[in-house]
Formats: C-alpha cells, sequence, structure tokens
C-alpha cells in the first residue's frame, strides 16, 4: 500500500513539474509586458505633466534607440530635447529604461518609437 501511494504520488509530482514550469513562463512573460506598458503609461503622462514631449523608442542595450522597431529587449523613456524625434540625443534627458530580462517577449513593431505629445496626442514612427 505504502508502494503504491509513492508510485501516485511520484507520477503527479512529475506530472506537475512541466505545468509549473509553464506557469512560470507564462507569469514572466506577462510580468515583462505588464512592464513596457507601464513605460508607455509613465510617458504619457509625463508628456502631459511637464507640457513637453516624451518619447518611448525600443532600445536592446538601454543606451541607443533601435530603428529597427526590436521592442522584446526593452524600451527607453526619455524628454525630447533636442528635436531628433525617435533619437535619442546628448541632451534628451532619460526618464526611465527598461531592459528585458530573458527571451519571453516576441514583441516586433514597425514602430521605431512612440512619442506622447504635450496635449496627450501620439505621433507614431
Amino acid at each position: 500500500m505504502l508502494l503504491m501511494a509513492a508510485a501516485v504520488f511520484l507520477f503527479l509530482f512529475v506530472a506537475g513539474v512541466p505545468a509549473f514550469s509553464q506557469l512560470n513562463e507564462n507569469e514572466t512573460t506577462a510580468k515583462e509586458v505588464g512592464s513596457i506598458t507601464d513605460h508607455l503609461q509613465f510617458a504619457h503622462q509625463e508628456a502631459i505633466r511637464l507640457g513637453l514631449p516624451v518619447t518611448v523608442c525600443a532600445s536592446g542595450d538601454g543606451e541607443t534607440c533601435n530603428d529597427a522597431g526590436n521592442w522584446k529587449e526593452g524600451c527607453i523613456v526619455f524628454i525630447e530635447v533636442d528635436g531628433a524625434q525617435g533619437d535619442l540625443g546628448s541632451s534628451d534627458i532619460v526618464l526611465s529604461k527598461f531592459r528585458n530580462s530573458g527571451d519571453h517577449l516576441g514583441l516586433q513593431s514597425n514602430l521605431a518609437y512612440i512619442q506622447y505629445q504635450a496635449d496627450g496626442s501620439i505621433n507614431l514612427n
């Protein structure tokens, strides 16, 4: 009887490990999507609050914008001071950065950046 109970426990444990792994993967993906969403909302709020254009650009290194629109690696939120839309210049002010911690996101877009204007409207490119 004890052997049968141990066999059932072992079966349930082995069957549950892949399910737990998938659950963990889904949770990590949801956190990363939530982080990008949070950065977009933050940029929108800051543009209105500051009365200045605020840009969110895709970034692979957290230092430069990625023209390829590869958002899965991360993004940068910055105040557009120098007028070069979508390009992080030396006079622009970085407000926030997000670096993806893994390969959970497959977020690809033809948009290299999203810019929120002082009135809350969006300029996409």
